[in-house]
């Protein structure tokens, strides 16, 4: 290092024939040389965080089939629910659960799911918790 130290803090010499070239136009020189493209989605998807599918107990379960019966008994007058759900991640394992409050309007046995005024369809066994909402008529 000792042969360098005398240039060190020199300036860079000045050109005047030469222009310097913008940082952008010198860095898409490179460009075409990008071997990891696409590498940087890849990296922000792995590092996107999910959920694991809770797992309910037995009377947990039982509840939930208990307050499912009670709704499919009223379904004529389109209850209003707040339900949780999950909610598969279509590009990883796990998802994430997603609360929506919605009024019901058909119930598929053959199928187990839920159809809601908003077009909104949910698998039965998608279900974590289930609540029947106590509205007027006219709200949601």
């Amino acid at each position: 290092m000792k042969r360098y130290e005398d240039i060190l803090d020199q300036p860079y010499p000045a050109r005047p024939h030469c222009h310097t070239m913008p940082r952008p136009a010198r860095a898409a020189q490179f460009a075409p040389f990008d071997a990891l493209e696409g590498y940087g989605d890849l990296v922000r998807e792995t590092a996107r965080v999910t959920e694991s599918e809770p797992a309910l107990d037995e009377a947990a379960r039982e509840e939930l089939d208990y307050r499912l019966q009670a709704l499919l008994r009223c379904i004529g007058d389109r209850p209003a629910v707040r339900l949780t759900y999950f909610r598969k991640d279509p590009a990883k394992a796990g998802g994430s659960c997603v609360t929506v409050r919605e009024r019901l309007l058909a119930a598929d046995l053959t199928h187990r799911t839920l159809r809601f005024v908003s077009g909104l369809t949910i698998s039965v066994r998608a279900i974590v918790q289930l609540e029947q909402l106590q509205t007027g008529p006219e709200q949601p």
